[in-house]
């Protein structure tokens, strides 16, 4: 039979084991996969592509960017189950800029009509 105290633990590790524990970021330099970050943290951040530069230098992490980095820093709102700020590999990151100038070139067609 197991005992009242046995029982208890095991429920409190049950019970802490399906509560949210936050977020996930990419930590570091980026090489290893998310992992979780503290309870107050809602965002992630880390380094940021730049058109006709690449990847700023940075690192990546729970929370927001330093004030005074947005030229070279990225944030996002953090996700449960994986790192929202994952790294970027260089087509990815070339296609979404690629995407964003194309969207700027029709706002601009769109206004000069």
């Amino acid at each position: 039979m197991v005992s009242e105290a046995v029982y208890t633990q095991r429920y409190r590790e049950a019970v802490v084991s399906t509560q949210s524990t936050g977020i996930k970021c990419v930590q570091g330099d980026g090489s290893a996969a998310a992992t979780d970050c503290s309870a107050e943290a809602t965002e992630c951040s880390g380094p940021k592509f730049v058109e006709y530069t690449g990847m700023t230098a940075g690192t990546y992490k729970c929370g927001p960017c330093a004030d005074g980095t947005e030229a070279t820093c990225e944030k996002c709102t953090g996700a449960a189950d994986t790192g929202c700020n994952a790294v970027k590999e260089k087509r990815e990151a070339l296609e979404a800029e690629y995407e964003a100038v194309e969207a700027r070139d029709d706002e601009n067609e769109a206004v000069e009509r």
